[in-house]
């Protein structure tokens, strides 16, 4: 029987006994969860989740951890495990203490080494992409807890493919040794701290959502490290001086793009999005997609941009993809004399600008960000109750002034 003075599984949960004194004294919590942080001096370690419930007692406790595992836990269930007054659930009393009793059972196994073996032979247990293509339903779905961006998609798809040595393994085959390795090569690679974050996270949260599936014994990805690596080259903003230079050669069609991007502020590939509009009558752009803020945002037609915005006549970027306008935008402005050396643009420079512009000139805080697409969420007082027209948005852009001749 396993009581109060066993240690339960790694990566099982924690019961704690807050003391006396309580009518339900057991905090259960979930498994810990590995953090990491980047302000100042970089930390890892593990975390205690705040408490699933509050039980009676500690075999209670075990109970809900249990029914957690297989997915079956809802909100107020440990009334059920506790003996109290029974909820409407789909689930009888009679079968939630019957399945309580086989994890007991099992758990025995796992501490006389039962359990384990037989699991690791069972020729069912899915394979390392088997489990992504699961966890990934899961997480962009239909069912899926919330909507999340395309931008989302692609960097959890990105990080997926830096897995590829370890597709046909199943997770309990994959030791972490060898997945510290993979990212520690990448590094040496001189992949970028994004990046390597990015394949870090997904191993933590490919065991987080198998173990609880029976599709592994132990939580393997979640003690991979972040190794060090190269920091963000950070996008240089156009100065003054190099936007004089653009508007002296505003004609040009890579420049015209440039100067469109620097007064609208849109990612580059938002500028060719499907619900990317340009409505020229009432001098908006409307567009956006990469976050909830930023999805459909208005952003008005900067006066100094309207007759480069009426030749573009919507094809951005000269007809051409984004990634080759990159390379015809870095010719164009190595023709200038804008960059060379250490002094480089990309698209997203352009980006950078806008911001820098509507902070120069005083443009309104809040209306910076809304339409760079920012969330106002901490912001209650604008995110809430702060509704802009179009010709409130634009008296506020038209404060910044141009440098065009």
């Amino acid at each position: 029987m396993i009581n109060g003075r066993h240690r339960l599984p790694s990566g099982f949960g924690t019961i704690r006994n807050l003391g006396e004194g309580r009518r339900r004294p057991y905090a259960v919590h979930p498994p810990a969860v590995f953090y990491q942080t980047t302000e100042g001096e970089e930390k890892t370690g593990w975390k205690r989740p705040p408490a699933i419930c509050y039980v009676a007692s500690w075999d209670s406790g075990l109970k809900v951890l249990a029914l957690f595992h297989a997915g079956m836990y809802k909100s107020g269930m440990e009334e059920l495990v506790d003996g109290g007054t029974p909820i409407e659930l789909p689930e009888t009393k009679e079968i939630l203490c019957d399945y309580c009793q086989q994890v007991l059972d099992d758990m025995e196994k796992i501490k006389n080494g039962e359990f384990l073996d037989k699991k690791k032979k069972d020729s069912e247990v899915p394979t390392f992409e088997e489990v992504y293509a699961s966890f990934y339903e899961h997480k962009f779905g239909e069912h899926a807890q919330r909507k999340l961006s395309v931008a989302a998609r692609r960097s959890t798809d990105s990080a997926y493919k830096r897995f590829k040595p370890f597709y046909k393994l199943t997770l309990d085959e994959i030791t972490v040794d060898s997945l510290q390795e993979m990212v520690n090569q990448q590094a040496d690679e001189g992949f970028s701290k994004t990046t390597l974050s990015r394949v870090v996270t997904l191993a933590h949260q490919i065991w987080k959502y198998a173990y609880p599936r029976g599709w592994c014994n132990k939580e393997t990805g979640r003690y991979v490290e972040m190794p060090a690596a190269k920091e963000e080259e950070h996008h240089q903003d156009f100065t003054d001086e190099e936007l004089k230079k653009l508007w002296e050669k505003k004609d040009d069609p890579v420049v015209k793009n440039i100067l469109v991007m620097c007064y609208s502020g849109f990612r580059v590939n938002e500028y060719k999005a499907e619900n990317f509009q340009i409505n020229l009558d009432k001098g908006f752009f409307q567009g956006g997609f990469k976050t909830e803020a930023g999805r459909d945002r208005i952003v008005p037609i900067h006066s100094a941009i309207k007759d480069l915005v009426k030749d573009l006549d919507g094809s951005f970027f000269c007809g051409k993809g984004s990634g080759r306008f990159r390379f015809d935008m870095k010719d164009k402005l190595f023709e200038l004399g804008i960059d060379g050396g250490e002094r480089y643009h990309t698209p997203h420079s352009c980006r950078h600008t806008f911001s820098r512009l509507c902070e120069s000139f005083s443009v309104n805080e809040a209306d910076r960000k809304r339409m760079m697409g920012h969330s106002l969420r901490n912001d209650v007082t604008n995110g809430v109750y702060g509704h802009r027209t179009v010709r409130e948005l634009t008296e506020q852009l038209e404060k910044i002034m141009t440098f065009s001749l």
